[in-house]
């Protein structure tokens, strides 16, 4: 008998459909295989720094806005009801792994026909025809495809729970990246307005010299158009302030206008920034959006399992036990001579689908080479950002620097046109220049800090939400 199992089981094995000559052909890429550029390194590192890293700035108008975007932005909390969508799927894809039990009770009264299976004087009777039934099914999963599917879904779960938290940081940055504007904003419109006066004292003294035979048309003239472009900007500044005000509403889920006004100014803009020694690339890797498709692709594995399942026999077991009874006793279905019992092995087994089992396991097989490229260009595309971060934080160094020696500059100059304006060896319009310019230099350099806080919020978000705390050149 046993030989007999064996070559019948073999014989059954031998006329199931073959997958043959069907598998995926992509793999993911290793960063040992990358082309880095400096700082970045496949060094190993130590664990990466959780937490938020707005707060490092100890902003507490920014600490608000972001904590208000978490709790209330409307695509974030899409992101959040997918992962639970994803997690109650993931409990009915593991269900077939435990036996499935059911009971069931049925009452009612029946008339039997007197022209069919029943002779009088059963035949032609009007009776109770009751039942009870208790049935257990258990499927043996002899090739896995149970255990992969209920795997695969759980996959899915980190898939959704990394989506969710890819969400919240790629919010928490263009939040970040919209107060830094408009802090920014605020602070050029604030020496708009300083150099706003100068003009207007330009002006003024022009007109006085003007009555005086002391100048011409053409100084007033340019007087008075130099003060009406800086009317211009401060009307497109308060325009920008108001829009990017708007836009924080819209982040934080609180409609189109800010509960709480902002304050007007902030030192966020002379928080000193610093570019990173090095960065593991690692993180970058272990970004969100990037474990998010690293996942897919172990989801996609799973589902070719169970495909390739679907191949070979599986045997389900069914057992029953229940009482069945058609007779004028409405409890005649629970007596004893009325047990209904048995237990049905159920063996199906695929022998010609017309193609569909092949085809889907060459649609699983291409899904997961789909999945692996997703990956592999998830991780360029990550890593492209955290260098382009590091780029601009360079570059932004040395603007710094320069922004800071013009500055000086500018401030010498102006201590040089005061000192003369004192000794009587010039009139007042060196001085009003000499502060417009400073104040024009001032705006380039607010600009520059700006937008090296900026990069560093790229930084921030493309490695994951955390920086080193080893620092190299300052700006």
């Amino acid at each position: 008998m046993r030989w007999v199992l064996i070559g019948g089981f073999s014989f059954l094995l031998g006329g199931c459909i073959s997958p043959e000559g069907i598998a995926p052909h992509a793999h993911l890429t290793p960063l040992s295989e990358l082309s880095l550029a400096a700082p970045l390194t496949t060094a190993t590192a130590a664990a990466k720094p959780a937490g938020a890293w707005w707060q490092d700035w100890h902003d507490p108008a920014l600490n608000q806005l972001i904590h208000d975007a978490l709790a209330h932005n409307p695509s974030l909390a899409q992101a959040r009801a997918r992962l639970a969508e994803a997690m109650g799927q993931a409990q009915v894809a593991g269900a077939p792994l435990a036996p499935q039990a059911e009971a069931s009770l049925q009452t009612g009264l029946a008339h039997w026909s007197e022209n069919q299976f029943f002779p009088p004087p059963f035949g032609g009777s009007t009776t109770w025809n009751n039942g009870l039934n208790f049935s257990l099914r258990y499927s043996l999963d002899l090739w896995g495809k149970n255990r992969a599917q209920a795997q695969g879904a759980i996959d899915q779960t980190r898939v959704a729970a990394n989506q969710a938290d890819a969400a919240a940081l790629a919010l928490s940055q263009a939040v970040a990246h919209e107060y830094l504007r408009l802090v920014a904003i605020r602070a050029t419109l604030a020496l708009e307005q300083t150099r706003a006066g100068i003009a207007q004292q330009i002006t003024a003294i022009e007109r006085a010299r003007l009555a005086r035979g002391l100048s011409n048309d053409d100084a007033l003239l340019a007087a008075e158009q130099a003060e009406q472009a800086i009317q211009a900007r401060l009307v497109q500044g308060r325009t920008e302030a108001d829009l990017a005000e708007q836009r924080l509403a819209v982040l934080t889920g609180v409609g189109t206008a800010l509960r709480q006004p902002l304050p007007e100014h902030t030192a966020l803009l002379r928080t000193p920034w610093a570019m990173p020694a090095s960065v593991p690339a690692a993180w970058v890797a272990a970004r969100p959006d990037v474990t998010a498709r690293r996942w897919q692709v172990a989801a996609a594995a799973e589902g070719i399992t169970v495909a390739r399942a679907g191949f070979y026999p599986n045997i389900d077991l069914t057992a029953y036990l229940g009482g069945l009874a058609a007779s004028n006793s409405f409890l005649a279905f629970l007596q004893p001579g009325s047990i209904n019992l048995g237990i049905t092995p159920a063996l199906t087994l695929p022998l010609f689908d017309g193609g569909v089992l092949r085809g889907t396991l060459a649609a699983r097989s291409a899904a997961y080479d789909a999945a692996v490229a997703d990956y592999n260009d998830s991780l360029l595309t990550a890593l492209a950002q955290t260098s382009a971060a590091l780029t601009a934080l360079k570059h932004g160094a040395e603007q710094h620097a320069l922004a800071e020696h013009t500055e000086t500059l500018a401030e010498r100059a102006l201590a040089q046109a005061q000192a003369r304006y004192r000794a009587g060896l010039s009139n007042a319009l060196p001085v009003l220049a000499a502060e417009d310019h400073l104040a024009a230099v001032q705006q380039t350099a607010l600009a520059v800090n700006s937008h090296g806080l900026d990069a560093l919020v790229a930084l921030y978000t493309a490695v994951g939400g955390a920086l080193p705390t080893d620092a190299g050149a300052t700006p």
